[in-house]
């Protein structure tokens, strides 16, 4: 329905929030109802700031929708080394989500998403295939600490408006 896992009074402890679709939505949808999913938590809930993966096989949505709607909100759009690494990723939804950023101009972030203590911060088959697709660099929130501490500060300011 759209809902988040985390409880609404510990929201404004955290610095970022991440949300996406994930083990707890039941897979075999179409991609117009795992779309809506993301649509609807990105429009009910002003306090996510990072969509995760929305180019995983398991859950096709449209991403020219979804990134449309993150740029608007201010949402950046997260590029998962470890999906790849995993073959989780449909590489025909990550190009066109490089192209949907490129053209929103959305922000995104680069992540190694570790699952085990010595991927942490192992992102090279992630930057190898977002260079493959053309990826400006000056997307990437995380690509210098300034340009991080800048989004976490601009999140910021629109939660404590809602």
């Amino acid at each position: 329905n759209g809902g988040v896992d985390v409880p609404v009074d510990l929201i404004s402890k955290f610095d970022i929030i991440l949300f996406g679709l994930h083990s707890n939505i039941p897979r075999g949808k179409s991609e117009e109802y795992y779309t809506e999913l993301l649509l609807s938590s990105m429009q009910t809930h002003p306090y996510v700031d990072v969509l995760t993966h929305p180019d995983i096989k398991f859950y096709p949505v449209n991403i020219k929708r979804v990134v449309e709607t993150a740029a608007l909100l201010g949402i950046a759009v997260e590029f998962n080394n470890a999906n790849i690494m995993y073959e989780k990723t449909n590489l025909n939804k990550m190009k066109e989500l490089v192209e949907a950023v490129r053209e929103t101009e959305c922000t995104a972030v680069i992540s190694s998403d570790a699952h085990f203590i010595y991927e942490i911060g192992e992102d090279k088959q992630v930057i190898e295939t977002v260079k493959k697709y053309k990826m400006p660099q000056v997307n990437f929130i995380n690509s210098t600490f300034e340009l991080l501490l800048d989004f976490i500060e601009k999140r910021r300011k629109n939660k404590n408006k809602n």
